[in-house]
């Protein structure tokens, strides 16, 4: 039966990350997880893109520049100060839930992470899936290149 999830991701700003994102697609892979990976010709892309789909709509979307480590979600010091952005729909079931437990494991009264309600009506009527299906129309138009 074929995998009703797919990953797509888009990361590595230089060559000498290459390697490293090429074993992180392949550990994915022999994980089972149907996992597109690509990259910005000419190395130019320095945001790394999560695309996750379900039966070929996207339910979760994380864009950002931390990189995807141990090191850079955890509760190094100095904290990585970078931007990421994740929205998800109902059908990621359990992220939030996940999510919470991930970022407030340690009972931090100042967690690391923002989290926030998002309402359609304040996004100019764009909802989280249209959001995402625009996300993925777009970065899957940039000239990409497969790992």
């Amino acid at each position: 039966m074929r995998n009703p999830i797919k990953l797509t991701t888009v990361g590595v700003h230089n060559y000498g990350w290459r390697e490293r994102y090429r074993a992180f697609r392949d550990s994915l892979a022999a994980a089972g997880v149907s996992v597109d990976a690509y990259y910005k010709k000419g190395m130019n892309w320095h945001a790394k893109i999560f695309l996750l789909e379900r039966n070929g709509k996207c339910i979760l979307g994380i864009v950002g520049s931390s990189n995807v480590t141990r090191r850079a979600f955890g509760t190094s010091v100095p904290f990585n100060n970078e931007c990421d952005v994740a929205l998800w729909t109902r059908g990621a079931h359990g992220f939030g839930q996940w999510l919470d437990g991930a970022v407030y494991e340690n009972g931090d009264d100042f967690p690391p992470v923002i989290r926030s309600s998002y309402s359609a009506r304040a996004n100019r009527g764009v909802s989280i899936p249209d959001r995402l299906r625009v996300l993925r129309d777009e970065v899957l138009s940039e000239n990409l290149a497969p790992l």
